[in-house]
């Protein structure tokens, strides 16, 4: 199951709905930001010299 499935899963145990929203929320905040980074790496790993 995938992070917002199993966020929903604990949302419905807990009832701690804020606290998990806010969890997942810089769960995919921190991947993006990673993803991010990776390709700006291979961007300018792999782009022509500009001058």
């Amino acid at each position: 199951m995938e992070l917002t499935g199993v966020a929903k899963d604990l949302m419905s145990e807990t009832y701690a709905v804020i606290e998990v929203f806010c969890m997942v929320e810089a769960i995919y905040l921190a991947l993006n930001v990673l993803v991010m980074l990776i390709f700006k790496q291979l961007d300018n790993a792999f782009s022509i010299a500009r001058h």
